[in-house]
């Protein structure tokens, strides 16, 4: 299954249609691209399995604000701004993610935690910023940053200067997202007891998915994805 943006440009008979599961359309011409959009492999919801229950809890958490945002306006109901998913590796986090993206037609940015840290003063802080900035700017997005536990370790527990102010930074700027902003932020990690619990609060990474994979024959075509790249 794929996300394809498209224009009608004739319709026949009469100036308005409905789209049926038995509705023929017909494309003319290669269809566009977007230099500006991440192509991520290509990988769908078909390419992952093995956690149905966690991915239809990601897709109504996700993908329903994402592509419906006026509904949740209308209805009253603020999206969450953040999703924490844990497990271990290997169990499909970061597929998802990338898989929940392309569905959507997201621009999607990718933090590697470990890789963002840096030994120079402010710039760690300074490279969070702007992953928010860029999302925010190319709303509608979804930041996803992995092993986030990384950069965000309970700060009583840490010894260098370094990560409490990553810790502080994260917690400004999830608190910053404007709950319409049309941005959510999803941390992977295998050791959510190691983050730091203020950003798992109310309004923070207050969704909590445990990765738990369950294996099925069906459910192979997973291991053959991962194989494959």
């Amino acid at each position: 299954m794929r996300s394809v943006e498209f224009k009608v440009i004739e319709t026949d008979p009469g100036e308005y249609c409905v789209v049926a599961p038995d509705t023929k359309i017909f494309c003319e011409g290669e269809p566009l691209k977007r230099e500006d959009e991440e192509r991520l492999d290509e990988v769908g919801y078909d390419d992952v399995g093995g956690v149905r229950k966690q991915m239809a809890q990601i897709r109504e958490l996700v993908e329903l604000p994402l592509r419906h945002p006026q509904l949740f306006k209308s209805i009253g109901v603020k999206p969450p701004k953040g999703i924490l998913l844990y497990g271990p590796p290997g169990s499909g986090k970061t597929l998802i993610a990338r898989a929940i993206a392309n569905e959507t037609g997201a621009f999607f940015f990718c933090i590697n935690g470990p890789e963002i840290m840096s030994k120079l003063a402010g710039e760690s802080e300074s490279n969070l910023r702007k992953a928010f900035e860029e999302a925010e700017k190319n709303a509608p997005s979804i930041i996803f940053i992995d092993e986030i536990d990384s950069i965000a370790p309970k700060r009583e527990k840490t010894h260098g200067e370094v990560e409490r102010r990553i810790v502080s930074q994260l917690l400004s700027l999830m608190d910053g997202l404007k709950s319409r902003a049309h941005v959510i932020v999803i941390g992977a990690t295998n050791r959510p007891n190691s983050i730091d619990p203020a950003l798992r609060r109310f309004g923070r990474f207050d969704r909590e998915i445990d990765m738990v994979f369950l294996m099925k024959l069906a459910d192979l075509k997973f291991f053959v994805y991962t194989l494959k790249t």
